[in-house]
């Protein structure tokens, strides 16, 4: 499920701020800017940083790529992909693969093969 950043004017996300005031009096709750951008960035940049860290490691040990494809509401294909390493599994990307799914298997592999690369 997706959350909007204008959740941030809600009454009901203020009243969350209330609540969690309670327990840390000082807490700022970020605006509708700081989580578009500063915020945003910085979750981005952070994990860029541990996915280097990943790369790394699937380097030097070796990876397993892992996909799986579902159904979304409105009967749209998804595929996630996944890196399993000595580490875990991680998540990397998904695609809305509707239109692939509907046509060859060529066209799956070939999707499945950039990701790979």
């Amino acid at each position: 499920m997706d959350i909007a950043f204008n959740v941030v004017r809600l009454e009901s996300f203020n009243k969350m701020i209330e609540a969690i005031k309670r327990y840390d009096p000082y807490l700022k709750p970020p605006s509708n800017q700081e989580l578009k951008v500063s915020l945003l960035k910085r979750e981005l940049d952070y994990t860029n940083d541990l996915l280097k860290g990943y790369r790394d490691e699937w380097e030097k040990h070796g990876c397993s790529i892992m996909s799986n494809e579902w159904t979304y509401k409105k009967h749209k294909s998804i595929i996630n992909f996944l890196v399993n390493f000595s580490l875990g599994s991680m998540f990397i990307d998904y695609i809305d693969a509707s239109s692939f799914i509907k046509s060859s298997e060529k066209a799956i592999f070939e999707l499945l093969d950039k990701f790979v690369e």
